[in-house]
């Protein structure tokens, strides 16, 4: 039987939506769906209905990823959230995960994406049942003992001294400790001393009315790395009269987000090695044409430093430049190499080799617009460019970029 699921896309394509649904259909799920690819649209959809998930592409034409990420986070709603971009670098999924998105996937990767939908359905329902297990926690004084006594989260509730006044059984265990020795400490870096407090302790003791907050720290017990979240408890007459703890293992997530980005360097060195293999592959049979790629591709990143751009899409412009006329490997040699004036004929079939290019390129699973840069770097402003004949802002920046370099390198 069909698991209902609803989800919210935040995605401008439709094609891209129904292929999304398709997949969550062939995984045994019965989508309820709504698209959305504004911000007034997105507003609409939150105010409507709870949703289960959100999926949300990284940039559309008038809305993007992150800003729909804003406005579910400024809601304080828990709704699990994932970006699935065709074109997302490192630098932008680690943003996107700091501002509270679970998980990036890319486009061309959606295998990835029903174990990934998974796995946050089950990490929400437990953070579901947490908030319930805090709620009878606040409740009941029976709901109290019992929660502290099986939680596995780290419960510490301290007087305004600082001192522990009562604590889970997931603290005294920890320290290998009674429940009734841990009473009176100031705190697990304190296991020691009851006397001396430590910075953590020292910095609850500052906390002004009202303020929350949360540190991510490591144990020196054992290295273990913790999510310690910690408010204020205030009396009738607003004053502060301890703080109480929660921390959690995150150990295991922390090593997870690690191998992805170790996963994320070692795919860009693969792609380092097939752009350095592929334009050694044209070098062999014209050495000018490759090092003229190498001149181009420098001066094209100078110009885009000096332009601001993002060191994201300098390296994908990068990467183009060094590819840009690996197309001219379909050209005849006796062509590239002829000292004297090319025939109109033989001019014709130079022009070839950006199509040609774009052929070769189109199908490697780039983390830029590689082909598409590559295919336009030939391209003018006044439509006077080849292959497409495109004009003005038809043609990519980063490919108007390097028409620029090419020029000036040809010309010196």
């Amino acid at each position: 039987m069909a698991k209902p699921l609803h989800v919210l896309i935040v995605e401008d394509s439709e094609d891209d939506t129904l292929l999304l649904i398709r997949n969550l259909r062939k995984a045994g799920y019965e989508p309820k769906y709504k698209r959305v690819d504004t911000k007034t649209a997105m507003i609409s959809a939150l105010n409507k209905r709870k949703w289960d998930i959100v999926i949300a592409d990284y940039v559309m034409p008038h809305f993007d990823g992150l800003e729909a990420l804003r406005m579910v986070k400024e809601r304080n709603v828990d709704i699990p959230f994932i970006v699935v971009s065709g074109s997302i670098g490192e630098e932008l999924a680690v943003q996107a995960m700091k501002l509270g998105a679970q998980d990036y996937i890319m486009k061309g990767n959606l295998t990835r994406l029903i174990p990934a939908i998974e796995r946050e359905l089950q990490e929400a329902d437990v953070r579901r049942k947490r908030k319930e297990i805090e709620i009878a926690f606040m409740e009941s004084e029976k709901a109290k003992k019992l929660v502290l006594d099986n939680m596995l989260d780290i419960i510490i509730y301290r007087d305004k001294d600082m001192k522990t006044v009562w604590a889970s059984k997931s603290y005294s265990k920890r320290l290998k400790l009674s429940d009734e020795e841990t009473v009176g400490r100031l705190c697990y870096k304190a296991r020691f001393d009851r006397e001396k407090p430590c910075e953590d302790c020292m910095r609850y003791k500052t906390l002004k009315t009202g303020i929350s907050g949360e540190q991510v720290t490591e144990s020196p017990l054992d290295g273990k790395i913790f999510l310690n979240r910690y408010r204020p408890v205030f009396d009738d007459a607003g004053d502060v009269i301890g703080v109480l703890e929660v921390a959690q293992d995150i150990t295991e997530r922390k090593r997870a987000e690690q191998k992805i980005q170790d996963s994320y360097r070692k795919l860009e060195m693969v792609f380092g090695e097939t752009v350095n293999a592929l334009a050694s592959i044209l070098g062999k049979r014209d050495p000018f044409t490759q090092s003229h790629q190498r001149h181009v591709t420098k001066l094209a990143c100078t110009i885009a430093e000096r332009m601001n751009l993002s060191q994201e899409k300098i390296e994908g412009l990068r990467l183009a430049g060094l590819l840009h006329d690996i197309g001219k490997i379909s050209i005849p040699a006796e062509i590239l190499t002829k000292p004297a004036r090319l025939t109109d004929a033989e001019y014709r079939i130079v022009k070839t080799h950006a199509q040609h290019a774009y052929d070769i390129l189109k199908d490697i699973e780039f983390p830029w617009p590689i082909a598409d840069i590559v295919l336009q770097h030939h391209e003018r402003l006044d439509g006077s460019g080849y292959p497409q004949g495109l004009t003005k802002s038809d043609i990519l920046p980063e490919a108007k970029i390097l028409a620029v370099a090419d020029v000036v390198e040809a010309m010196s």
